[in-house]
């Protein structure tokens, strides 16, 4: 379970869903038919931040119950799941540098061969950030302890949104695609 709280740690909340880039990987030897019952919890961060206020807190959770309610998948304390979902945000730093040269004619001797003249150039360099935002999702087997799947979605975070349920249900919805319970089999 410690490696999971490692893994989870570096997910984050996703505010738009048309670029999401979703993945999955599962564990070969499970078998998701056999599966009827979960528990969800959250994995909070090492140092203890909140990086999403509790209303969408509230809505990840309801996004991700009411997939798994489609699945089939019944909550329950004994459960024979744990999903466990976790975000982060990561701040990178890009730095875009231009260069312009700039050439006059003026001052100086000029012979038959050229000679001198003024030329100056002026350098900007600027330094931007971007927030990738990734939000993770895993099942647990609890009789194992063993994590059999996890599905990863990442878009760039813009931050505070007025269509926050929208876009966070639109996200939820992506990964669950990848789930390997899919709704036909409920």
């Amino acid at each position: 379970m410690k490696k999971l709280s490692i893994l989870i740690v570096t997910v984050g909340l996703l505010a738009s869903c048309s670029s999401t880039k979703v993945t999955s990987d599962q564990a070969s030897n499970a078998n998701f038919s056999a599966y009827t019952t979960y528990a969800l919890k959250e994995i909070n961060t090492e140092d203890g931040k909140e990086l999403v206020n509790p209303i969408n807190r509230q809505r990840i959770e309801k996004a991700i119950e009411n997939e798994t309610c489609q699945r089939g998948l019944v909550s329950a304390n004994e459960a024979e799941l744990e999903i466990i979902w976790g975000f982060d945000v990561d701040i990178q730093r890009n730095y875009s540098t231009n260069t312009n040269y700039y050439r006059s004619g003026g001052v100086g001797f000029r012979g038959r061969y050229g000679g001198y003249g003024m030329a100056n150039s002026h350098s900007d360099t600027q330094q931007y950030e971007t927030a990738k935002g990734v939000l993770q999702i895993a099942l647990v087997d609890t009789e194992s302890d063993e994590v059999i799947w996890i599905g990863t979605a990442e878009d760039e975070f813009k931050g505070k949104n007025k269509k926050a349920e929208e876009k966070i249900n639109g996200v939820i919805a992506k990964v669950f695609k990848e789930f390997p319970i899919d709704r036909s089999q409920s």
